[in-house]
């Protein structure tokens, strides 16, 4: 079995321990709520559910060819090209596809025939959602905190490490950082508690409201379901995790707003004894676009 991570990673195997502790909190994360459609490949299957909630491809051996695994909505391009690489190595005279259908919510399965008839499919399945909304979120060192460290970051992320993953409600605050912070709960579902004022990307309307939202609860469903994965990835690898994103969100019917930034995702434990995850955001470019 190979998987190929968000950002391209190839390997033989995933981190099976990590995600199985994390299976039952994060079963109530997956598309739909439940499991009902997903057959036998939902359950305690852990691969399946890295490639449900965390955006991972998996390829596993199958008669006369591969089995591919995936869920387009959440496949980056670094995942992409690296899967095309892996078809090309492999050269499987059968590929049979199976997708998460996020419309129907369930996992479909397709018949493609030699790997080179693969790719128009996967282009038309992957690529699609990438015109107009665009998301792209590449994975820094932590080194790089510190190469603005007047913008707090390092210090949240050191503040973390002092605090054992504590979670300190005033930190934010005391480091100017909670107006570009959002705080999403995590005991079942990822639930935004707070939302900085500073991450008003869908206008304040929406924005004054997102309290009490799952995070897929979005008005750009394709922006949302990438950045849910990206938080799911965190609490389950359970370390913080730096990114540069690129994205194009849609706003509404004839708005769009394209953004540049830097997040910083970082899992704490809360006095009660639950989980939580931070995203704190530093806009490089925000621009809005009329269409």
């Amino acid at each position: 079995m190979i998987l190929i991570d968000p950002e391209g990673r190839c390997a033989p195997s995933l981190p099976r321990g990590a995600l199985k502790r994390d299976a039952a909190r994060m079963a109530g994360a997956s598309p739909g709520g439940d499991k009902q459609g997903s057959g036998d490949l939902d359950g305690d299957d852990a691969a399946a559910q890295a490639v449900r909630d965390l955006g991972f491809i998996e390829v596993v051996p199958a008669r006369e060819g591969v089995q591919i695994r995936m869920r387009p909505i959440l496949v980056s391009g670094q995942a992409a090209t690296q899967l095309y690489f892996s078809l090309a190595d492999i050269k499987p005279s059968r590929v049979v596809l199976v997708r998460f259908d996020d419309e129907r919510r369930q996992w479909r399965h397709e018949i493609c025939g030699d790997w080179r008839n693969t790719f128009g499919r996967l282009d038309a399945l992957v690529f699609r959602n990438d015109k107009i909304p665009a998301y792209v979120a590449t994975e820094l060192e932590q080194t790089e905190l510190g190469s603005h460290p007047q913008e707090g970051l390092l210090e949240l992320h050191l503040l973390w490490e002092r605090n054992k993953r504590r979670f300190d409600p005033s930190a934010l605050r005391r480091l100017d950082l909670h107006e570009h912070t959002m705080i999403s709960g995590a005991s079942d579902r990822i639930v935004i508690k707070q939302l900085g004022a500073q991450l008003d990307i869908y206008g304040h309307a929406w924005t004054s409201t997102a309290a009490g939202r799952e995070i897929g609860d979005q008005p750009d469903q394709v922006y949302a379901a990438r950045v849910a994965a990206n938080l799911r990835r965190c609490l389950v690898l359970d370390e913080p995790l730096f990114h540069r994103v690129e994205a194009t969100v849609r706003r509404g019917p004839r708005m769009s707003v394209q953004l540049s930034y830097r997040r910083l995702a970082l899992p704490w434990r809360t006095a009660e004894g639950g989980t939580i995850v931070t995203a704190t955001i530093l806009f490089d470019q925000y621009i809005e676009i009329a269409r």
